[in-house]
């Protein structure tokens, strides 16, 4: 994203509200949608590349955004790399994000379940098992 794509792109995320035309909403939607796009060609890293990119501005710029996405989101359609990259760049923010938590239990589980290494997971994993033990109690 070159500076002049950054600057539209900012401008666009700071002027959208909810439930406007070309709302918060409308943005998380196309977000959605060129993930989802991206996963069904089989373009794994551009999309994390996407994925990075739309959260940084959201985040930054309009966290409601960010809140849609994680709420409509489809993980069964992800790639580790989009899950891993959904988690990294909202660590911060995990508290604020509707279905963060649960984001992180299906990529642990998917990483077991296909016996990946958990080296992408660094750090996530602490999370997780925190999280697991706290809701034993």
């Amino acid at each position: 994203m070159n500076s002049e794509e950054y600057a539209r792109a900012m401008a666009k995320f700071s002027s959208a509200n909810d439930g406007e035309n070309g709302g918060a909403e409308d943005i998380s939607h196309h977000i959605l949608s060129d993930i989802y796009e991206l996963e069904s060609k089989g373009l794994y890293r551009e999309c994390a590349i996407y994925i990075s990119e739309q959260l940084h501005l959201s985040l930054h710029y309009n966290t409601l955004v960010s809140r849609v996405v994680f709420r409509d989101l489809d993980f069964k359609v992800l790639s580790t790399w989009s899950m891993i990259a959904l988690l990294r760049h909202t660590l911060w923010s995990r508290n604020s994000l509707p279905r963060w938590y649960d984001l992180l239990d299906y990529t642990v589980n998917y990483y077991e379940e296909n016996n990946l290494s958990k080296m992408d997971l660094f750090g996530l994993v602490q999370i997780h098992k925190e999280r697991t033990n706290e809701n034993r109690i």
